[in-house]
């Protein structure tokens, strides 16, 4: 099903930063760079339709030179939580975390080290452990890792 999806707008379908999770409840969740309209999208799967379906606003991007869009993007889901987070590293390649809340995307909060390292592939990951803890990994602009955990209490922001 991916495989053969063309979101609206783009002219061969989902050319970089794919992702694909499950909840571990069933649900199966995409993230996709969506190069013609420049933008980042997270997608869930509708069995029922059999089709991929918006979850989420889309997180704007800029269209790069070689058919992408320069930023990264990488979400994670909480498994005691059922809660969404992802990881986002803009054109200046300054790092953020955002939260899924009620289908829009929280305002993005830096992560307070150092940027990502400036190379083409830079990218952030994000993965959570059974207990809910996350973690969130990078390269910095040193060729260092850069690791975050960040924990979900209700109501609030990860920490």
């Amino acid at each position: 099903l991916v495989e053969n999806f063309i979101p609206e707008g783009e002219e061969f379908g989902i050319p970089t930063n794919l992702s694909v999770k499950n909840d571990g409840k069933g649900g199966i969740y995409v993230l996709a760079s969506l190069s013609q309209n420049a933008k980042i999208q997270l997608y869930k799967l509708d069995e029922t339709k059999a089709k991929l379906v918006p979850a989420g606003n889309a997180v704007a991007a800029t269209k790069g030179k070689s058919g992408s869009v320069e930023e990264v993007m990488d979400f994670g889901i909480n498994p005691k939580t059922g809660d969404i987070v992802a990881v986002f590293a803009d054109r200046d390649k300054t790092a953020f975390f955002m939260v899924l809340e009620k289908d829009r995307w929280s305002e993005p909060v830096a992560l307070s080290g150092k940027k990502l390292r400036q190379a083409r592939s830079a990218r952030a990951f994000i993965d959570f452990a059974e207990d809910g803890t996350g973690y969130i990994s990078y390269l910095n602009e040193e060729n260092a890792l850069e690791l975050y955990f960040i924990e979900m209490e209700k109501d609030i922001l990860p920490e």
